[in-house]
């Protein structure tokens, strides 16, 4: 593993969390719907699957771009594009089982890790 590696995952991320919070701000929403959030995580979605279809038809050539593109900025700016991307490709690859138990186990476990964590700081 090269350093510049990480480097490039580390610009990248800090570039899509910046996005992130700026969205964030600029669309203040009630408490009645993350509406932020779900745009966000639309936007982290469409921009992953736009740029892995530039990486796997070699329209982007060079390795660190990856790292930078899709890896640091779509993973900082919303962890829910990889979450996206892995679901896609497990019902690309005929795995629509596999993708429904990732999916219902992401969300349940994660509702369920929030609602464990609060009641123990309680």
């Amino acid at each position: 593993m090269k350093f510049s590696n990480f480097l490039f995952v580390f610009i990248g991320s800090g570039a899509g969390g910046c996005l992130r919070y700026f969205i964030s701000k600029v669309l203040v929403t009630s408490g009645s719907f993350p509406f932020a959030t779900l745009l966000i995580n639309i936007l982290a979605c469409l921009l992953a699957g736009l740029l892995l279809v530039r990486f796997e038809t070699n329209f982007i050539h060079q390795p660190e771009y990856r790292l930078l593109l899709l890896i640091g900025f779509c993973g900082g700016f919303s962890t829910f594009s990889a979450f996206g991307l892995e679901t896609f490709e497990l019902i690309q690859k005929g795995n629509v089982m596999s993708a429904l138990a990732y999916v219902g186990i992401s969300v349940g476990a994660g509702l369920a890790s929030v609602a464990t964590a609060i009641k123990l700081n309680a």
